[in-house]
């Protein structure tokens, strides 16, 4: 079981957000022990010991896979925390590169622009042209009529969904946690 625990595991910005975090929580709350960061497998000293890392102006470099860990456990993987920062091309609410000119469409409940068609890529549970719709309990895809096919009887709980980028990988909506049962 992972010593430290993702407070999400894929989060997407803009370029030129800021104030961006990613940060872990200890799995114990009496849990010790320095933490240790990796950027695309590289680690990074200068966010030693920290449990939130803050980013204060977003750029493309910053896009990529974090591991958060605890210091002389590198080499126990399933102890770790991954998470996946990524960053669109555009500023906020908008799409086109390599000008960014074009004004995307409002996107609700966590839906996100994709940046080269301006279009709401929809998380699960979720559809239609600003993800206003909802698919049902134990519906996804982009016209939402894709039942859940599982060994929980047909239920969505328990299963991570991994749309197109820029939306990212998440439970269905209303599930939470590391294995979406919460």
């Amino acid at each position: 079981m992972a010593d430290v625990i993702p407070i999400v595991r894929t989060k997407t910005v803009s370029i030129g957000d800021g104030n961006v975090t990613l940060g872990v929580v200890r799995r114990e709350a009496t849990a010790t022990g320095a933490l240790r960061w990796k950027k695309d497998g590289i680690l990074m000293e200068n966010w030693n010991n920290k449990a939130v890392i803050l980013f204060e102006n977003i750029s493309s470099d910053d896009d990529g896979i974090y591991e958060c860990y605890k210091q002389n456990q590198q080499n126990e993987r399933i102890k770790h925390a991954f998470m996946q920062l990524i960053v669109r091309e555009c500023p906020h609410n908008k799409w086109s590169p390599t000008d960014c000119t074009k004004d995307c469409e409002v996107c609700y409940n966590g839906g996100v622009c994709d940046t080269y068609i301006g279009t709401c890529i929809c998380p699960s549970g979720f559809y239609g042209k600003r993800c206003v719709k909802s698919a049902g309990d134990n519906r996804f895809g982009r016209d939402g009529q894709i039942p859940c096919k599982s060994n929980n009887g047909g239920s969505c709980i328990g299963n991570l969904f991994c749309p197109p980028l820029p939306q990212g990988c998440a439970c269905h909506a209303g599930w939470k946690g590391l294995d979406c049962r919460t």
